[in-house]
């Protein structure tokens, strides 16, 4: 009897990518979900020049590992657990791994692969640059799969690492003609997956890399999705054989290096004959490159090379090549695989890293927006060749940010939901080509840094990226209303703000960020640069003391509980008056503006003694207080 744990499918993971570049999330499958990359869908889910359907599936990245340990028994599987991936009927011997233990700690997700058959055993540590006060490195568009291979014998045991992608580029454009490029970069192989006929500005036009090093790297730089999965022609006089490269790498432990940059099909009168011996060989040598054609060429070579190498076999390939053009078989699937051998007991490692360059970030308003990351790169291969270069510390710095939260004095639960949130930096941040940041109020959701999100949920930009923080602090003070009114959110870019200015926490709450971010940085600059600011906004927030006790009572409604009008003089709004003085007096002791640090400190004085006064209960501080009316 066979016995299956079944248990519940989680969809969430730990997103990928850098801050403000899209994003893509591992999860306890072992598959890469949401590939929010592509400048559309829920990231930015009112685009204008991207439709259609997901750009890339989870299956559309994943990896293979294959043993052979020194009784020459090999075993592979499949570093994933998805049932769409398994073709038992016709490759048995490749199937998922049992199970797999996933430990997400933002930014890093560490898989543990479990299966008792196997003789090593297997980790992936799979992470973003994500480096405390280095934005600019933080903002990288990519990730690394770093695997750690154990050997659990005595005796040698090969182990190869397969990676398999798909080429997205110009995803949904009809005219795309994907091409894939091998990049030798000395310590490590690459391909770059772009495409040519691509619309200039397109949200999808622009490439991705994927790069492997660690061992000895093989390839299969360009191939037809039907090539990795197994393709079988039925017109052959030969029988029915699916081909694919996985068949060398079952057989070899390695991909067969085979490097075809472009699709291939034949003139349609094709005939072999018509071609010289050396034509023939020439021609043949091409076809090669392509995954079926070398898997078919190969086996009939085993059985009778004079086959092999004849006309007629030629003339089916060039049938095999028009019918898996005519079925629209996609083509651009690249493949890296690492292999070694692990002495007994031995450990060793493999690299695989994946770097993406899609710089047209479409606004709603029809503007391209770009992304910062355009600064520092120019192409996916610039990305993935600094990530590469900078490996060892950018894996040490972001490794030791979890670490030092979870090995504090915090309890375990508090440093879960501390790394937990942290996620929205990767996960639901803008970061354009003009420099301009924001957060998402939630992922496609209401806009962009609202102050009283931003009040709320800011310290950990202000404490890891505090240019960051700076710098949407004062790009919204561009937008304070002429009257003293901060903004509420921006939205659907960064270039206008709703129309929340009658919410009466916004310039409290703007006056103690203020306060927080110069005392947090001692950054004097931007201290000067917002001081105007503050001071319009606490102007025009006493203004709403109808009664002189110091405390805000009229047009006290609209607030950040959205559908929960105040009246009065509510104890909130009241408090939070009373910090903003309180930061209000600092700041200008600091600005050397001693009338108005007098004039505020005197208000707070009143409003502190009226605040106990008018809304301390003797038990409670009470919701309002309305004239003689009290909720």
């Amino acid at each position: 009897m066979v016995l299956i744990d079944q248990r519940i499918q989680h969809n969430s993971g730990i997103p990928l990518g850098g801050v403000g570049t899209g994003s893509v999330e591992i999860r306890p499958d072992g598959l890469f979900h949401d590939w929010e990359i592509f400048n559309a869908g829920p990231w930015n889910p009112n685009s204008p020049a991207c439709k259609g359907g997901p750009a890339m599936n989870p299956e559309d990245l994943v990896f293979v590992v294959r043993t052979k340990d020194a009784a020459d028994h090999v075993l592979t599987r499949y570093l994933a657990l998805r049932e769409q991936l398994h073709n038992l009927y016709h490759f048995a011997w490749i199937r998922s791994v049992e199970a797999i233990s996933f430990a997400g700690t933002f930014p890093v997700a560490r898989l543990t692969y479990i299966d008792d058959e196997l003789p090593v055993q297997l980790e992936a540590e799979v992470f973003s640059p994500f480096v405390p006060l280095d934005s600019r490195t933080s903002g990288t568009p990519g990730f690394y799969v770093h695997f750690n291979i154990e050997n659990l014998t005595d005796e040698p045991v090969e182990v190869s690492i397969l990676g398999i992608i798909r080429n997205p580029s110009g995803c949904n454009q009809e005219a795309r003609k994907p091409h894939n490029k091998l990049v030798d970069m000395d310590e490590a192989l690459a391909i770059t997956l772009g495409a040519d006929d691509l619309t200039q500005g397109a949200c999808s036009t622009g490439d991705m890399t994927f790069a492997a090093l660690g061992g000895e790297i093989s390839f299969v730089t360009g191939c037809t999705l039907d090539e990795v999965n197994g393709v079988a022609f039925r017109s052959s006089p030969y029988g029915l054989k699916l081909q694919t490269f996985l068949h060398t790498f079952q057989d070899e432990g390695q991909l067969p290096n085979l490097n075809a940059e472009l699709p291939r099909r034949l003139a349609e009168d094709f005939k072999a004959s018509d071609l010289t011996v050396d034509q023939r060989q020439k021609l043949l040598g091409e076809l090669l490159e392509y995954p079926f054609v070398h898997d078919k060429h190969a086996r009939f070579h085993l059985v009778d090379p004079e086959i092999a190498d004849s006309p007629e076999l030629l003339d089916e390939i060039a049938k095999n090549l028009a019918e898996l053009s005519d079925k629209k078989s996609e083509w651009g699937y690249g493949a890296l695989c690492s292999s070694q051998t692990l002495s007994a007991e031995a450990q060793a490692s493999a690299l695989f890293t994946l770097g993406w360059h899609f710089p047209n970030h479409i606004s709603p308003t029809g503007e391209n927006i770009g992304h910062m990351y355009e600064h520092w790169f120019t192409s996916s291969l610039e990305v993935v060749e600094f990530m590469i270069d900078n490996f060892a510390d950018i894996r040490l710095d972001t490794i030791a940010l979890p670490e030092s939260i979870h090995n504090s004095s915090l309890p375990a639960e508090a440093a879960d939901a501390v790394t937990g949130q942290m996620s929205t930096l990767t996960k639901c941040t803008w970061w354009t080509r003009a420099g301009h940041f924001g957060v998402w109020e939630g992922l496609g959701c209401c806009g962009f840094h609202t102050t009283d999100i931003t009040y709320q949920g800011s310290f950990p930009i202000i404490s890891l990226f505090p240019d960051l923080q700076k710098m949407q602090m004062e790009h919204g003070a561009k937008f304070q209303r002429e009257d003293g009114r901060v903004h509420h959110f921006f939205i659907p870019d960064f270039s206008k703000v709703d129309n929340g200015f009658d919410r009466v926490d916004m310039n409290q709450q703007f006056v103690m960020l203020a306060a927080r971010d110069y005392l947090w940085t001692g950054d004097r600059g931007y201290l000067e640069r917002l001081w105007p600011h503050i001071i319009r906004a606490m102007d025009n927030t006493a203004l709403l003391d109808s009664d002189g006790d110091g405390l805000p009572d009229t047009d006290t409604r609209r607030n950040t509980y959205d559908v929960w009008d105040f009246k009065g003089c509510p104890s909130y709004i009241a408090s939070l008056w009373l910090g903003a003085l309180k930061a209000a007096i600092r700041l200008a002791n600091e600005m050397g503006d001693k009338d108005r640090a007098a004039a505020w400190q005197s208000i707070y004085d009143n409003g502190l003694a009226s605040f106990e006064d008018k809304l301390w209960n003797g038990e409670y501080y009470v919701l309002w207080r309305d004239g003689d009316e009290i909720d």
